[in-house]
């Protein structure tokens, strides 16, 4: 297998910290669940992503292994300047991340926007900005996602930012 360049999200990048998510890492989704997360994915293949509005996308990406390319929806927690961040809640073990650290180039379709971006893992404190702002602006979705995943999101951010990477997709213009 050919060798790659250095990723701009590579480990050993200054936009990486990998290992800065020192907390309780939240349990992987069951089938039930997977299931669920999946039918968002059906509605993009049917050309209906637009009815989402810009609250989730849908991110293409080179999977790691195999180079084929993969597709998931995300909630998109902010928009800044254009570009839409996104959460990895089950990292360091969601595929869609762990491709993202080996090839941050991706394809988004978002809203009525699409195209090709670039991903960037913000540090900490951002990170830590970003989901007090989530939790701010959707308070209802930020306690489920406290129940779900085990975390303390809506009372201390800062420390779910440990196990919460932010991915801001970089899009080409």
């Amino acid at each position: 297998m050919p060798s790659r360049a250095p990723s701009v999200c590579s480990p050993t990048s200054r936009t990486v910290a990998a290992t800065w998510w020192d907390g309780p890492m939240p349990p992987p989704p069951g089938q039930l669940l997977r299931l669920l997360y999946r039918l968002p994915l059906i509605a993009y293949r049917f050309r209906l992503g637009r009815l989402m509005g810009r609250r989730f996308l849908r991110l293409g990406h080179t999977g790691r292994a195999s180079g084929r390319l993969r597709h998931a929806v995300l909630e998109v927690v902010a928009d800044l300047d254009g570009d839409p961040m996104v959460v990895a809640a089950f990292a360091p073990r969601c595929d869609w991340y762990r491709n993202l650290l080996a090839d941050p180039s991706a394809s988004v379709s978002w809203g009525r926007t699409s195209g090709t971006a670039t991903a960037r893992i913000l540090d900490e404190d951002a990170a830590a900005a970003v989901l007090t702002d989530y939790v701010r602006r959707h308070p209802r979705s930020a306690r489920n996602i406290d129940r779900l995943l085990g975390l303390d999101l809506v009372d201390n951010p800062q420390a779910a930012a440990r196990s919460l990477p932010v991915v801001r997709l970089v899009v080409d213009r």
